[in-house]
């Protein structure tokens, strides 16, 4: 009688360059590991992209703003927040009504009504608008598309709370912060939409950071020539 038992093939190695591990199972090309940290920064070879390091580019793109009309650049970034709002909404109110969707789209809905309900409008659009000016000046900052959208998504996350976890370590008495990453479709899913939603702004912002450097770099080549020439009649 012929044996019937199905052959159990082992996991092959994780994708992930370097790494020489299992994969978590027969269907994923990463290890735990590297899935952790796919979840969790967008792509397994993503590295955090900080505060500290992102406020540089914040800085620039408010000076950018400062440039254009004040009142309509907050009214355009509110109205974009106040569709982003309406859109999840909806969304998640057809799944309360029971319509099939895709859950992962539901938990980026979700997502999208929190933030919008306690983040700052103006503080959003300048922090998303910062991370495009970091991808511009330093493309090899992010490891592809996935690491830069998940990076996007936990920046946009973060401000209001609803990424952060807490733990309390009773060793040490103190408590422990950790962020709460979201599945990695969910992730795609969100930084898919927020990208789609403030892409007139940013738009408009890299042109006017087109027309800033221009004018920045003018006024560098008249000072260097005004210099030159009072240094030639100082020799003279």
């Amino acid at each position: 009688m012929p044996n019937i038992t199905p052959i159990r093939r082992g996991f092959g190695q994780c994708a992930a360059p370097g790494c020489s591990n299992q994969t978590r199972s027969s269907v994923s090309p990463l290890c735990t590991k590297h899935h952790s940290r796919a979840r969790v920064h967008g792509d397994a070879q993503q590295t955090l992209v900080t505060r500290r390091e992102l406020r540089a580019y914040e800085d620039r793109v408010r000076k950018v703003m400062a440039t254009g009309k004040q009142e309509l650049i907050v009214s355009s970034l509110k109205e974009i927040t106040r569709r982003l709002t309406e859109y999840a909404q909806a969304e998640l109110a057809r799944f309360h009504r029971g319509h099939a969707m895709n859950r992962h789209l539901v938990t980026a809905c979700d997502q999208i009504e929190k933030v919008t309900k306690s983040g700052d409008s103006i503080e959003t659009a300048t922090t998303i608008a910062a991370m495009f000016l970091l991808r511009d000046q330093q493309p090899r900052r992010f490891a592809s598309d996935r690491g830069f959208i998940g990076q996007t998504v936990r920046q946009f996350r973060l401000p209001s709370g609803i990424a952060r976890g807490v733990t309390y370590d009773p060793n040490t008495d103190q408590t422990k912060g950790w962020f709460r990453p979201m599945s990695r479709k969910a992730t795609e899913q969100l930084g898919r939409i927020i990208i789609e939603a403030y892409k007139p702004w940013l738009v408009h912002l890299k042109q006017a950071e087109g027309r800033l450097q221009e004018e920045e770099q003018r006024i560098s080549r008249d000072l260097a020539a005004a210099f030159d020439g009072a240094r030639r009649q100082a020799a003279e």
